[in-house]
């Protein structure tokens, strides 16, 4: 079996998941895979890059809660995408409304590497995920990085060399590639 029959053959792989109301752009599964890489790397912040309408960030955010020190932060080029049941919410001041890629998206992003509570894990689920990757493990010195839409729109060449992949029990089934950064 290829790497890609899993994705063709799961039902839904991607999507088609609406729980609070709002569109998530993964799958039963994928988010199933995040909980538990969550749990098992004892993740205190999560960060998104690629929002889309907010579903994945209301969910997360509201388990902060009940893991303690938890926190979500997630960033968004289009705000107008971002779903009418966010907007309203308290979650909403969660997600920065930028360009990953621009100056301000990163300067973002290496706020949160530097002064968020360790271990950080990022999901790299915007319109490039090759180069999020990329940015990220050269940003990072230590924590997670987990890209979205393996293998149509991650491969494995794209992986950068100062990370390592890891297997879990969780993934085989979902479109996610975790590589860890550092130790």
């Amino acid at each position: 079996m290829t790497n890609i029959e899993p994705y063709k053959t799961m039902p839904f792989s991607c999507g088609g998941v609406w729980p609070h109301g709002i569109p998530i752009s993964q799958s039963w599964a994928s988010i199933g895979a995040i909980f538990s890489l969550i749990h098992t790397y004892k993740i205190k912040t999560f960060v998104e890059i690629g929002t889309d309408q907010g579903g994945l960030g209301y969910l997360l955010s509201t388990v902060e809660s009940s893991i303690d020190g938890f926190r979500y932060h997630g960033i968004e080029k289009y705000p107008d995408k971002i779903h009418e049941t966010m907007n309203k919410s308290e979650f909403r001041k969660k997600i920065f409304d930028g360009d990953f890629f621009a100056e301000d998206g990163q300067t973002w992003l290496e706020e949160i590497l530097i002064n968020s509570t360790k271990p950080i894990m990022v999901l790299c689920d915007n319109g490039n995920k090759p180069e999020e990757v990329r940015i990220v493990s050269e940003k990072m010195k230590l924590g997670y990085i987990l890209s979205h839409d393996y293998p149509t729109e991650f491969k494995e060449t794209d992986q950068p060399e100062n990370t390592k992949r890891i297997e879990n029990a969780w993934l085989p089934g979902t479109n996610l590639y975790l590589m860890k950064k550092g130790k």
